[in-house]
């Protein structure tokens, strides 16, 4: 069961200082189930739809700042695929937490402020169900 998400990082970035880290919150829900809002969705897909409750997901700071983004699956059942729950393609500067670092239903990557870059991610969950991927966006 493994569910894809690919989605865009973009950089608007503005310092050299640590930040609050950004939290996204991702549910998956039965297909035609209302997510609570102020959710975005993908569309359904083997009977679920993965929706994330901040779209686009923007971090804040000044260029070279350090930033983080923190993922929390809040669905019961599901976690984060062992070893790639989240995929940064184009990695450049930014870095995933080792999953022995945090829970199955936590994931979280850091990077420094930069000025408008744009990065594809997937997002991978899993239950025992394989999804195709959505994309959501990331402001970073």
């Amino acid at each position: 069961v493994a569910f894809a998400i690919v989605a865009m990082f973009a950089s608007v970035c503005g310092g050299a200082s640590a930040q609050s880290p950004t939290y996204v919150s991702v549910t998956v829900v039965p297909a035609g189930t209302p997510p609570r809002p102020p959710a975005a969705c993908g569309p359904p897909s083997g009977g679920y739809m993965i929706c994330v409750d901040k779209e686009p997901i923007s971090t804040s700071g000044n260029v070279g700042d350090d930033v983080e983004i923190i993922w929390n699956l809040a669905s019961s059942g599901w976690s984060f695929v062992k070893n790639k729950g989240i995929e940064i393609k184009n990695q450049k500067n930014w870095k995933v937490k080792p999953d022995s670092s945090m829970p199955s239903t936590q994931y979280a990557a850091t990077n420094k402020k930069e000025g408008g870059f744009s990065y594809k991610y997937e997002i991978n969950v899993t239950n025992g169900i394989a999804l195709p991927p959505w994309d959501p966006t990331i402001m970073n």
